[in-house]
C-alpha cells in the first residue's frame, strides 16, 4: 500500500507529462533518495532518484591530484630557470632530466 499526498502549492513539482500542478501527488512510501510522483490529470507516474556522486568525486579528486603534481613540477621548473645562470651546464642538464622523469611519472 502506498501513501500519497496531493500537491496544492502551484510552485511545487509539475507533471512531466501534462506540465500541470493540479492533481499531482507525491507518493510518500518510497525508498530514501527517491521522489515518486503521480498525476491524476493525465495518469502519468514518475520517479526521480539522486545520482551517485561517488564516480564523479573520484574523477574530480584524481584531476585535482594531477593538477597539484603538475603545479609542483611547474614551480620546480621555474625555480630551476631562475637558478640556471648560477649553475653549471651539467647540473642544469641533470636537474632538467630529473624533472622530465617526474613529469613522465605523473598520472
Amino acid at each position: 500500500m502506498t501513501t500519497s499526498t496531493t500537491v496544492t502549492d502551484p510552485h511545487d513539482e509539475a507533471c512531466p507529462g501534462c506540465r500541470k500542478t493540479v492533481g499531482v501527488r507525491q507518493v510518500l512510501a518510497t525508498p530514501p533518495g527517491v521522489y515518486e510522483g503521480a498525476c491524476s490529470g493525465c495518469g502519468m507516474g514518475w520517479a526521480i532518484t539522486t545520482v551517485n556522486p561517488q564516480p564523479y568525486l573520484d574523477r574530480l579528486t584524481a584531476a585535482v591530484e594531477r593538477l597539484t603534481a603538475a603545479r609542483s613540477l611547474s614551480r620546480r621548473l621555474h625555480a630551476l630557470a631562475e637558478e640556471a645562470p648560477m649553475i653549471t651546464n651539467e647540473e642544469l642538464r641533470d636537474r632538467l632530466l630529473a624533472l622530465a622523469d617526474r613529469a613522465r611519472a605523473l598520472p
